[in-house]
Formats: C-alpha cells, structure tokens, sequence
C-alpha cells in the first residue's frame, strides 16, 4: 500500500473539473478517482488561482457543501482488486476521506474512531 502512494506522488498528476455547472451531482463528481478539485463555472478568477495554487502545494480544492457531502456519503472509492483485498473495509473508508481532503479529526469523528486510528490505517 505505501508503495501505491510513494508512486502517486512522485506523478504529480493532478485531476481537476474545470468550469464545472454548479447544478453537477456531486454523486458524479464522487465517481472521479483520486480527484484533487472542482472549480465551477461561476467562481471569480480570484478563487481560481487561489485554488490552482494550492491544489499545485498538494492541497485539494472543494466547496465546503461538497466535502460535507463526501465525507458524510462517500464511500465509492475505486481500488484496484489486488490493493483492495489487502484493505480492512474500515482502511478503505478512511482512505476515501482523506483522498476527498478530511483532517484526522474530521475522520475520527464521522467514523467514531479515534485519531490514532486514522493515523495508522493511513501509513
């Protein structure tokens, strides 16, 4: 599993919905793998660039509705089957929040485990 990670760093790809019309289901945005931001149509160039920037420091770029939206319903996470039969159902539900951008805590909670776990099932 580390080695999965070590080799999406190192790619530097990042997956954007650009321009995206503000009435798209976020159930479709949820079936975009490894997704790093949405920037929607409407959003003033000020945001963009402010988000494009922190999207190329690692950060992820959501609206406040969609990250509540994915951390409360998310759970489609795509894995391929060889590292999903080394995952805990539990590991998989704590990788897909922090893919979507969650904080420990924000994971512990809505999980009801605490930090800890969250920090060993992300190693």
């Amino acid at each position: 599993m580390a080695g999965y990670f070590e080799q999406e760093k190192t790619t530097n790809i990042k997956i954007l919905l650009l321009n995206t019309p503000e009435d798209y289901p976020y159930r479709d945005i949820e079936n975009w793998p490894h997704i790093n931001g949405v920037f929607y149509s409407m959003e003033d160039q000020e945001r963009v660039v402010n988000g494009l920037q922190g999207v190329l420091r690692g950060e992820c770029y959501f609206t406040q509705k969609l990250v509540s939206y994915l951390i409360t319903h998310s759970g489609n996470y795509r894995y391929n089957s060889t590292e999903s039969a080394l995952l805990t159902h539990r590991e998989k539900e704590i990788l897909n929040k922090l893919r979507i951008g969650a904080s420990n805590n924000e994971i512990a909670r809505s999980l009801f485990i605490s930090e800890n776990t969250v920090k060993n099932a992300s190693l």
